[in-house]
Order: C-alpha cells, then sequence, then structure tokens
C-alpha cells in the first residue's frame, strides 16, 4: 500500500455541479444495489459488476494519463476525479453520469456545465456537443429500459440552444433538412455563480380531463372493479380517437395513396400499444416515403397526442415518428420535437380537398 500522507492537506475544491466521475461510480454502486428494484433494467444489460468494471477500469485509465493517484483521489471516503470538458473523455464521462443523476437536479447540472464548457474539436458549443454527441452515447449505453434523462435533455435543449437552426423543405419528399450555424457563444471564462439549492419545480397546467383519465389507463393497481371497468371504456375511446385522427393515412393524397394498407394497420397497432404501454414499442418497423409531408405526419399526430395528454409531452412519441417513417432520417429529433405541432398550410383545409378514400376513387 502507498503512502497517501503526502496528500493531507491538499485542497480540493469542487462545485456541487462538477463532473466528478469518482462520485458517479460510488452513487451508481450505491443506487443499483440498493434501488435496483424502482428502475426497469434492461434484461440485455451488463450486471452491476460488470457495468462498474468497465467504469472503475476507464477512471483508473484516466487516474494514470494524469497522473492523478486513484489510490487517494478514487476510493468511497474521499471520491475526487474532476473531468474537465475539454478532455476527450468528457462526453462519455457526461452520458454516464445523467443516466442515473438526479432527474430534478439535471437541468441545473446541465445549465452550470454549458457555462463552464470550453469547447473542442467537434463540439464547439455545450449544446452540440450534448444533443449530437451526448445524448446517442446515453442512448447507446443507458442499461435502463426508459432512460428519464433523455426526455430532459431534449426539453432543456429547446431552451438553450446555443445553435440556429435552419430549415429547408424539399417539396417532393417532404424531407426536412437542416444546418446548424453556430451563434451566440458564451465566454467561458465568466464568473460561475454560486450553487444553490433546486427550487421547486413550477406548477404544471392543469391538465385536462382527458390527460387525467390517461393516468387511470397506465396504472390500474389496486383498482376497484367499478374504477378497472370505467378505465376499460376509457381506453376504448381513445383507441376510437386514435383511428379516427389517423384515418387520413388510409387513404389518398392528390389521388395518390398515402402508405400501404399492412402500414396503416401496423402503425395503427403501434399507437394502440403506446396507449395502453406509456412506451414505444419494439421492434418499429419503418414506413418508406409516404406523399404527405413530415409537416402533415407531425401535425397529425400532434392532435391525437393532445386529445389524449394535454400540454404534456410523451417524448417517445417524438422518438417513434423519428423510428417509424424514413421521411425523418435525416431530421434531428431536436428538430422533429421542436416541430411537432407546425403545420404551415391549412390542415382541415387540407384534409378537406386533398385526402380521399378508396371508396371515393
Amino acid at each position: 500500500m502507498k503512502n497517501l500522507s503526502k496528500y493531507e492537506g491538499i485542497p480540493c475544491e469542487q462545485h456541487p455541479y462538477d463532473l466528478n466521475i469518482a462520485s458517479v461510480y460510488y452513487t451508481i454502486e450505491k443506487k443499483w444495489k440498493e434501488e435496483q428494484k424502482l428502475y426497469n433494467i434492461s434484461e440485455s444489460a451488463p450486471t452491476l459488476d460488470q457495468f462498474l468494471s468497465q467504469l472503475k477500469h476507464e477512471i483508473e485509465s484516466y487516474c494514470r494519463f494524469e497522473k492523478m493517484d486513484a489510490e487517494y483521489f478514487f476510493t468511497p471516503n474521499f471520491n475526487y476525479v474532476i473531468i474537465p470538458s475539454n478532455h476527450p473523455y468528457y462526453q462519455r464521462a457526461l452520458a454516464i453520469t445523467l443516466i442515473f443523476y438526479d432527474t430534478l437536479r439535471i437541468k441545473k447540472f446541465l445549465s452550470f456545465q454549458k457555462t463552464i464548457y470550453k469547447g473542442e474539436q467537434f463540439a464547439t458549443t455545450f449544446s452540440i456537443s450534448l444533443e449530437h454527441f451526448i445524448y446517442k452515447i446515453i442512448k447507446e449505453i443507458s442499461p435502463l429500459i426508459t432512460t428519464p434523462a433523455l426526455e430532459i435533455i431534449m426539453d432543456w435543449l429547446e431552451k438553450n440552444q446555443d445553435t440556429e437552426t435552419t430549415l429547408t423543405i424539399n417539396e417532393g419528399t417532404g424531407i426536412i433538412d437542416q444546418t446548424y450555424i453556430q451563434t451566440n457563444i458564451e465566454n467561458n471564462t465568466s464568473i460561475v455563480p454560486p450553487a444553490v439549492t433546486p427550487s421547486v419545480q413550477p406548477v404544471q397546467e392543469k391538465p385536462t380531463k382527458k390527460k387525467k383519465k390517461k393516468k387511470k389507463i397506465i396504472s390500474k393497481k389496486n383498482s376497484s372493479e367499478t374504477e378497472s371497468n370505467i378505465d376499460e371504456k376509457i381506453l376504448q375511446e381513445h383507441i376510437k380517437s386514435a383511428n379516427e385522427i389517423l384515418k387520413p393515412f388510409s387513404g389518398f393524397w392528390n389521388n395518390l395513396i398515402i402508405m400501404k394498407a399492412e402500414e396503416f394497420k401496423e402503425m395503427i397497432d403501434d399507437v394502440i400499444y403506446m396507449i395502453k404501454n406509456d412506451k414505444r414499442p419494439n421492434p418499429i418497423h419503418k414506413i418508406g416515403y409516404t406523399s404527405v409531408s413530415t409537416e402533415f405526419i407531425s401535425k397529425t399526430f400532434s392532435i391525437l397526442h393532445n386529445s389524449l395528454y394535454g400540454s404534456k409531452k410523451r417524448f417517445y412519441w417524438i422518438e417513434y415518428l423519428k423510428e417509424k417513417f424514413k421521411q425523418f432520417e435525416k431530421t434531428e429529433i431536436v428538430t422533429i420535437n421542436k416541430t411537432f405541432k407546425t403545420y404551415r398550410r391549412n390542415y382541415d383545409l387540407d384534409i378537406k380537398n386533398k385526402i380521399s378514400y378508396p371508396s371515393e376513387n
């Protein structure tokens, strides 16, 4: 054992929202051991020992590279390995951190990281790094079936983007192409304000009646027989709404078939699955190019989404559009999220004049 007395008295100043990967390691160990039942752990995920063994190897490699003594800085009683934002390991370390981070504090954590971000070759702003790299790393390595951090990240990006998005609509295919133009890069030498205790979450908009009903469908545990019957009736109402609102996809746009009958049926089945289970189906079979624009697809799904949940967005619906329709392949998910309700034509007029059904042709 090395003599570690030489480190005694070393001032290790740390901000509460620093990226301390050593602290993250022991937090994950505790959460996974003590709270595993609270998470939906994927069956294909590595075991706790495998996950922590890999993370430990990464931290020790970082310490060797930076000439830090892991036997002192990486222990249960004193864990202090801060990863700077211009280090090659930063993106992966931040992704691992966000997977298990306290969801009520993620937005404050991201805001602090943005303030101190030093940039790197391929991600000159924090938002670019978060959206195009870290988000994808989380999706690839998260052992959870559903990772709450992903939705929180997209919501934070909507309010804190430091890039402009230019949209170009291809009239032939309806595909949205985009280019990012870097703007308003903050001065990273600015003074970081002291951390504050996370504030109480803002009061959500009063939910609609249908939103309340949806909650009953999701949670049927310990419900009485009467409540169960009501839930089933509401479920059937929602399924009926889904069929009615999505019906245009079974028809023609300007006499051009929108999608095949089997594709429409499978899409309806997917939507019913999401209504029942509050998550997207797996696997999702992609639909090829349709005769309608991406704006029409998004707008139609947003109408159904709003009828089911009100203003409380279910982010997995956005992910479903990205995965389901080939037309969204070149569109970043943050753009789909932003333009979910956008339709620059008259939607009702298009439904009336542009849409027809097989019996009418």
